[in-house]
């Protein structure tokens, strides 16, 4: 294992090692690409460069404390350790980042950035959040243990841990909104959901939990909302338990329809808002003819 810091101006962060990193902090240029062995690091003797990632670019951890470039590119970085971004930084990134380590406990900070798409593909590895996390596009936990710290999370598109690896989510009291679908398999899946609200914020999606024969049959949520006043159907799968369940009906009149393939449970209270003016909210059964059945400790509001 190695550090190398970037002192390679504005390049590419390729196969191509040239004079772009050095073994310290403003030092000479010359060494290796790094490997998922070594630590990254960009400072502030890097300069105020752009430094793009066309293709995959690996890492053991990544730190940017004192950089005030840009980190841009559309290809992945595979990070085996922590990730450590700086509020001074542009980060333009397209590609995911995607934490593959086998072992161990690492933080991802991201200081305020907004990243594409975050993979977590562990084997026994611990993710932590350092502080809130948003992403783009998707935020993927495959195996391993994610846990958020009590920090919001934003997914732009889907929030996921679909796999047949030991994996546990640890949400404790934060707020995840998620742009269109909360997807879980409950194969090897321990959730817990902590005092965690989600809101579902897309005007399509809703929560799909997979099932499987001699699996568990649904998830328990804390608080879900559905936050989107577009009219639209939203699908629930699975037999879950809630908290709180909340709709907001469309913004205009019409209706927003709530489907469910499997009995519900919501423990507190199942209630609708804005629902004056001929905007209504239906919950029903996915199937015409089919009854589910909602048991609630209050009536809908």
């Amino acid at each position: 294992m190695a550090n190398r810091y970037w002192v390679g101006g504005t390049a590419a962060w390729d196969g191509t090692a040239g004079s772009k990193w050095s073994l310290t902090s403003g030092g000479a240029g010359g060494q290796a690409v790094p490997t998922s062995a070594d630590d990254v690091f960009f400072d502030a003797a890097s300069g105020a460069v752009t430094v793009s990632i066309p293709s995959t670019a690996n890492c053991l951890s990544l730190t940017c404390t004192g950089f005030t470039g840009t980190i841009t590119g559309a290809g992945s970085i595979l990070d085996y350790g922590n990730l450590t971004l700086a509020a001074g930084m542009t980060w333009s990134h397209s590609g995911n980042v995607q934490f593959p380590a086998t072992s161990g406990s690492f933080t991802i900070t991201s200081a305020g950035k907004t990243l594409a798409s975050v993979v977590i593909q562990t084997t026994t590895a611990t993710y932590t959040l350092g502080d809130a996390l948003t992403c783009s596009g998707l935020l993927s936990i495959s195996s391993g243990t994610f846990t958020t710290n009590n920090f919001n999370v934003t997914c732009g598109t889907s929030f996921g841990s679909s796999s047949t690896t030991t994996r546990t989510l640890n949400l404790g009291s934060s707020t995840i909104s998620v742009g269109t679908v909360i997807s879980l398999d409950t194969r090897a899946l321990t959730f817990n959901a902590g005092t965690s609200q989600f809101n579902l914020t897309g005007s399509s999606g809703g929560i799909t939990v997979s099932v499987v024969a001699g699996q568990p049959t649904g998830v328990t949520f804390y608080n879900v909302a559905f936050t989107s006043n577009t009219t639209a159907t939203k699908n629930i799968t699975g037999v879950n338990v809630f908290n709180n369940l909340s709709v907001t009906a469309p913004a205009s009149a019409g209706v927003m329809q709530i489907t469910f393939d499997s009995p519900q449970t919501i423990n507190g209270t199942l209630s609708t808002t804005s629902t004056a003016g001929n905007r209504r909210v239906w919950f029903r059964g996915v199937t015409y003819g089919i009854a589910q059945t909602l048991t609630i400790n209050s009536a809908p509001s």
